[in-house]
């Protein structure tokens, strides 16, 4: 009796695990063909579209873009030379869990990172951080840009944005803004002056009102009067009438 319940509770675990758990990353990027994007221990990145997967992070990727920094070999007496961002294109992979070096540690998805978009980039979609550096080119001497450690002029993937037109962008995006809130300014003006409007309409209903009541009022007070002049007359009437028959 206590087999089919174990099998039961370990069925609901693994489910928990594929739906809720660190393997919902890939079960999302299975289901909508996103990206994702992948540490290995040797300091390499990969980023592809995970095709299948199982519990011991076995997967199958496609597409995928495998980056890393090395630093070249310099003979004995020369100078150390600067670290090169490198990568390369795989069609498909295969990567075991038990392979130390290959190893994952699943970071986030690209729809977490966020893609290109207007101003200054602060994330490239492989998920390294972008940058500003100055160009030393002869064609743009001194120009300033922001780009990810991989990224050059032209690239296509990695994020490389000229730093005077992420400016301008962002100057564009700003008068946008400012233009917005004149509006929404404008508009709640107009709502202002339509509530005053109102108000002084009902100012006016309330004054016509209070004009009607007082004269109802003082109508009202004319006929008692008059009620109490007729009781009055018809008293002394009476008592009259009492005295003299």
């Amino acid at each position: 009796m206590s087999r089919p319940m174990e099998e039961d509770t370990n069925g609901k675990t693994e489910e928990e695990e594929f739906n809720t758990g660190p393997l919902s990353v890939l079960m999302m990027s299975v289901k909508n063909n996103t990206q994702v994007l992948i540490n290995c221990r040797n300091n390499r990145k990969l980023l592809g579209r995970v095709r299948a997967f199982d519990r011991h992070c076995n997967m199958v990727l496609e597409n995928v873009r495998e980056m890393w920094t090395e630093v070249p070999k310099t003979g004995k007496g020369k100078k150390k030379a600067l670290p090169v961002n490198r990568d390369r294109f795989i069609s498909k992979m295969f990567l075991r869990e038990e392979i130390p070096s290959l190893t994952m540690s699943l970071k986030s998805s690209l729809a977490e990172m966020g893609e290109r978009g207007r101003g200054i980039p602060k994330i490239c979609r492989c998920g390294e951080a972008v940058v500003m550096n100055t160009s030393k080119t002869v064609k743009n001497p001194g120009r300033l840009f922001h780009s990810c450690p991989f990224g050059r002029d032209g690239d296509w993937y990695h994020t490389f944005k000229w730093t005077d037109v992420s400016m301008y962008e962002e100057l564009e995006d700003l008068i946008d803004k400012v233009d917005n809130l004149e509006g929404a300014s404008i508009t709640l003006q107009k709502g202002v002056n339509t509530c005053e409007a109102e108000i002084e309409t009902l100012t006016m209903e309330t004054r016509v009102c209070e004009a009607v009541v007082e004269k109802e009022i003082r109508e009202f007070k004319i006929q008692l009067r008059s009620l109490k002049n007729m009781v009055v007359f018809a008293l002394v009437m009476l008592f009259f009438f009492k005295f003299m028959y």
